[in-house]
């Protein structure tokens, strides 16, 4: 009898679908389609944005007025158009594709790694050509801006480390298990 009971307690179906539950999932939906227009517009404008700049290269070559600032600036709007490229990526696995929410410490020191290495790349490029541009110039005071720039980037770097090293250590001070584990698997990928 007690066996009855308890296959009779699982058996039991699941309560029916509510309206609320219906407006939950129009909800999701709903935000994962307008992410993935999001996405796909980004995708549009950076693919946009590293035509114009290797047709401006080109075309340069072409009219034999090339020169290392024409060059640095395609390749610093390329950078951009491919930064923004793993933005609308990022957007598409994270938000649309990915039916999980959370991610694991490891994972998301990794995704904010690699996001900010892009930053960090473009804005070191733009300060670059910055100090390629005031340096054919008279006067010098606009270098303050590249210099400035390049000690954003500086701060970006440091915080980066900090960030890594404090969540790696609150992370291994938890002693969780799949902490530890993900932070083997991180490691073992490098």
């Amino acid at each position: 009898m007690a066996v009855e009971a308890r296959f009779a307690v699982m058996a039991k179906p699941h309560p029916p679908a509510t309206q609320h539950d219906g407006i939950q999932t129009a909800t999701i939906w709903l935000g994962k389609a307008i992410y993935m227009v999001i996405a796909f517009a980004l995708l549009a404008v950076a693919l946009a944005l590293i035509g114009i700049s290797l047709w401006g290269a080109l075309s340069s070559f072409e009219a034999e007025r090339a020169t290392t600032f024409i060059l640095l600036d395609a390749v610093g709007m390329t950078v951009l158009g491919l930064a923004i490229v793993d933005v609308s990526k990022y957007l598409l696995e994270e938000e649309v594709l990915r039916e999980r929410e959370l991610r694991s410490p490891a994972e998301a020191r990794g995704a904010l790694t690699k996001f900010l290495t892009i930053i960090t790349i473009v804005v070191s490029l733009e300060a670059v050509i910055l100090i390629f541009e005031t340096s054919k110039g008279e006067t010098h005071h606009e270098l303050v801006y590249p210099v400035m720039m390049f000690g954003a980037v500086v701060a970006i770097v440091v915080a980066l480390g900090l960030y890594q090293y404090l969540s790696a250590r609150a992370q291994q001070a938890t002693g969780t298990r799949d902490a530890m584990r993900a932070d083997e698997a991180e490691r073992q990928a490098e």
